[in-house]
Parts: structure tokens; C-alpha cells; sequence
């Protein structure tokens, strides 16, 4: 459910494909972002996780390298040494860290899943990656489109919300509705 007040990526999750050089599927979806209950313009596409069904337990979704299960959770500020929401490199060689992401918050027993760049295929386990133009499993995501997308995000968030300090806090108001279970 998209909310009346704050920041909202809603992901719709359409299918699960496979390349047949990969071992594992990816889970394509589209989402649209909103600001008080409305779509914002330019910050809408695709994005890809790992196949499902989705799991927060480690014994399963962990393990077994699944995408986080459907529902609505927040959003906040990482800092770790690969990613960051805050003081990312401004460099667009995919090498360069730390490269732009947000987290994903109270995930169960998964941690550390973020929205950030992929390339190629898909980038890690249980990560979701910002893409465009992907028709079907042989379509890869171009990694500087995808960080185009992490940052338009950031930035539309950071000039409406006072980002919060901290611990990786949460992001006041700000959350992804993530739907569909894609088999």
C-alpha cells in the first residue's frame, strides 16, 4: 500500500527468468516511487533481486540465496565500505568504492540488503538492483544506468527528508512496498 505521508518505492515483482551461462534465476519487477501518496516523475523502472520465493531466515533465504520475502519495510542510511547512501565516490567505474546504496531495515534474519548498482545479470544475494530495458533473461543491466537510478533516488530523498544521524538509522517516512511473489 502506498502511504499518504513520506517516501515510498513501490516494486512490483512480474517474473522470474533464467540465463541459461547462470545457475541461479533473477526476479524481475517494476517500481515507482512516490512522494505523499504521489508518483514521482523520473524515478520509475525496473528492478532485479535473485529468485524466490522470497525468505527473511537465514536457514532458507540466506542459504539458499533467495530475494527478501514480499512487504513493506523501511529505508535507511548504510555506511559500510562497498556502499554508501552518504559520501559515496562519484566515480562511474563499477570498481570504485564506495559505490551509492540504501538499506533495507528490519529484513528478520537477513542483513545488509540493499538497493544499489548492478551490472550484467545481477550483482549480489539479496540485493535488489535498479535497471532499464530488460525484455528477458539475455538483457543485462548497464551499470552506469543503474547507478543513475540508486543516486536519483538518494537525491530526491535527501532534499525532502532530513537524513537522520547514527548507526545506520532509519529514514524518517521513507520505505519500499515490495509485492508479488513471481515463480
Amino acid at each position: 500500500m502506498i502511504p499518504d505521508i513520506g517516501f515510498c518505492i513501490h516494486l512490483h515483482r512480474l517474473r522470474q527468468e533464467k540465463r541459461p551461462s547462470k545457475k541461479y534465476v533473477r526476479t524481475v519487477g517494476e517500481y515507482q516511487c512516490y512522494w505523499n501518496g504521489v508518483k514521482v516523475d523520473g524515478l520509475s523502472g525496473q528492478m532485479v533481486e535473485r529468485g524466490g520465493p522470497g525468505d527473511n531466515t537465514k536457514n532458507i533465504g540466506d542459504k539458499h540465496d533467495r530475494r527478501i520475502k514480499a512487504g513493506t519495510y523501511p529505508l535507511g542510511i548504510h555506511s559500510g565500505v562497498k556502499f554508501k547512501t552518504i559520501g559515496y565516490s562519484n566515480s562511474e567505474n563499477p570498481t570504485s568504492i564506495p559505490r551509492p546504496g540504501i538499506l533495507v531495515k528490519d529484513t528478520d534474519d537477513r542483513i545488509a540488503i540493499l538497493i544499489h548498482p548492478g551490472s550484467d545479470y545481477i550483482w549480489s544475494v539479496g540485493c535488489i538492483n535498479p535497471a532499464s530495458n530488460l525484455v528477458d533473461a539475455n538483457s543485462a543491466i548497464s551499470y552506469r544506468d543503474s547507478r543513475t537510478q540508486v543516486i536519483a533516488i538518494i537525491d530526491f530523498i535527501e532534499s525532502k527528508v532530513t537524513m537522520p544521524a547514527g548507526e545506520e538509522p532509519k529514514i524518517p517516512k521513507c520505505i519500499i512496498f515490495i509485492e508479488g511473489e513471481p515463480r
